[in-house]
């Protein structure tokens, strides 16, 4: 089984980690670099691909996986949360006679 994990822009440094499923142990932890990263280990096994924190983003959650197949293509996206002071424009509809925040919708 083969795991290709490349980045759609810049690298970021952080750090990937495969763990067996099964019996915990650490398959693999490498740092992302510029080229796509490689993983080889054997078929059956119960894996979860896991990135590490990164600042003002949302880590993406773990993927499970059983190896079955001679490659896997993993995606996983970081979000960035917004900053403190950021503006958020809120749309509302409806019938009216509920409450947002305090204030009557009519």
């Amino acid at each position: 089984m083969k795991i290709q994990l490349k980045s759609n822009g810049i690298p970021t440094g952080q750090v990937v980690t495969i763990t067996d499923r099964d019996t915990g142990a650490v398959l693999h932890t490498q740092a992302y670099d510029t080229l796509p990263l490689d993983f080889v280990f054997p078929y059956r096994v119960n894996y979860e691909v896991s990135v590490d924190k990164k600042t003002n983003y949302i880590t993406p959650a773990p993927k499970d996986f059983t190896a079955s197949q001679t490659a896997k293509p993993v995606t996983m996206n970081y979000t960035a949360i917004p900053k403190e002071n950021s503006v958020v424009t809120l749309g509302i509809t409806g019938g009216g006679g509920g409450t947002v925040a305090g204030r009557t919708v009519t």
